[in-house]
């Protein structure tokens, strides 16, 4: 929760508040100066959800993790060169001082931080409302992922499930209408493998990991008559196991975890194989914690897998058997953890995947040719680009690019960045992301 001044009350007199955008930039700004020079100011509340700031005068501040520090845990891998740099002023904390000293460790970076995502995501809005080039000449598809579904606005926030998309079944529909007034044409795997005509707007609707919650989905699809592909990992559908970022998410949120502990914590493991960070979850919160608690986080059953897969709006994909990041896997495991998923999909639902998404996003020259190898003729990253026509089969076909969308944000405006030839954002990602 952001920190406010309990003794400050809004008059008639006080001048008209200036836009959001602006007070945003103030108030972290201000933050920053106090937080940098302690006699300007006695305490300075920071939210971690929010990443803002507001000065309120008087009373020391309470360092901890409404503070911006990171929780001092002892169980974990969580955050330990901060810790060190940290452990000093917390153990002297009795001054405002000192409470302001550990204060500007962490949250001065996230305060430039926020600050930095403010100016960027403005520019985002800048350049998706002037882009001129929103559907090129020669035709794009555009390909949009999502993981989970939420019912309603009240499952929201359920520790089950780690931090992700928010995306609701009000916003998945309110995509939907969005992409389809915007003149796009939705289409399977089978379509774009056949070759998509130039000229015209197509897209992609996907959805990662094979969770049970896609079923809501369903009716979306079966209003606007399109279709979606599901990547599925293949042994989480086998082995009844939950993702192991939600478990590790989920039992964190047991011992009192914020939300950025979590992040980090997640973010730190991932370097790891699958099956070594499911050993590490299991030795650090025992035998059950990869067992899922319900239907929010369980993925599919093998038949209910079957079942989904017949119906008319559903195409199944290849995730991977384990959901391996492929780019920290030798050659021998790219082509098992590619071909074994393949081999249980056409098994499970009688019929052969023709698409693979990347886990993660991650792809390399090992990975296209495996998956060629193993039949699937299309391939999804997360590379945040639209996909200009015509896609030459092979290759060009395998490397497609993907966005992300967003719950509780305008449908409509994410469909025009999406469309935008050139968004700042996209473009560090990109970067960022580049192939092996």
């Amino acid at each position: 929760m952001t920190a406010t001044n309990e003794n400050t009350s809004p008059s008639k007199s006080e001048p008209v508040s200036p836009p959001p955008f602006q007070s945003a930039l103030r108030i972290q700004t201000e933050a920053i100066s106090a937080a940098s020079n302690p006699k300007a100011a006695t305490a300075i509340p920071v939210s971690i959800k929010t990443q803002r700031a507001t000065l309120v005068p008087g009373g020391p501040q309470v360092v901890g993790q409404d503070a911006g520090c990171v929780p001092l845990r002892k169980d974990g891998l969580l955050g330990r060169r901060t810790i060190g740099a940290l452990e000093t002023t917390q153990r002297d904390a009795s001054t405002p001082r000192a409470r302001i000293g550990a204060l500007t460790v962490r949250s001065r970076m996230s305060l430039l931080e926020s600050l930095a995502r403010t100016g960027l995501h403005a520019a985002d809005n800048w350049f998706a409302r002037i882009s001129a080039d929103s559907s090129a000449a020669c035709g794009t598809l555009l390909s949009v992922l999502f993981h989970s579904l939420y019912r309603d606005t009240s499952q929201l926030g359920d520790p089950v499930l780690a931090r992700n998309q928010n995306v609701t079944v009000e916003d998945f529909r309110c995509f939907v209408s969005a992409l389809l007034e915007s003149g796009y044409t939705v289409v399977s795997p089978a379509q774009v493998d056949a070759g998509l005509k130039p000229g015209g707007n197509y897209a992609l609707i996907t959805f990662d990991d094979g969770y049970f919650n896609n079923t809501l989905a369903l009716g979306v699809l079966e209003q606007f008559a399109v279709p979606a592909t599901f990547f599925v990992s293949s042994d989480h559908v086998l082995q009844n196991k939950a993702f192991w970022w939600d478990a590790l998410s989920r039992e964190m949120s047991k011992d009192g975890a914020a939300d950025h502990a979590k992040l980090s914590e997640i973010k730190k493991v991932k370097v790891l194989g699958s099956d070594q960070v499911e050993q590490f979850i299991r030795e650090r919160f025992g035998d059950d914690a990869l067992r899922p608690s319900g239907d929010l986080d369980r993925p599919f059953t093998p038949a209910e897998l079957r079942d989904f897969a017949r119906h008319k709006h559903v195409h199944i994909g290849n995730h991977t058997r384990s959901h391996a990041i492929l780019t920290r896997c030798d050659a021998h495991e790219v082509a098992r953890q590619i071909g074994d998923c393949q081999a249980a999909l056409t098994q499970i639902t009688g019929k052969a995947p023709l698409a693979i998404a990347y886990p993660n996003g991650n792809y390399s020259s090992l990975a296209v040719e495996a998956s060629l190898a193993a039949g699937l003729r299309v391939g999804l990253t997360t590379r945040p680009h639209r996909n200009l026509l015509p896609l030459e089969p092979g290759r060009s076909r395998m490397t497609l690019g993907r966005f992300i969308f967003n719950g509780g944000e305008d449908a409509r405006h994410q469909c025009r960045k999406f469309a935008a030839s050139f968004i700042p954002s996209n473009a560090i990602k990109r970067l960022i992301h580049r192939p092996s």
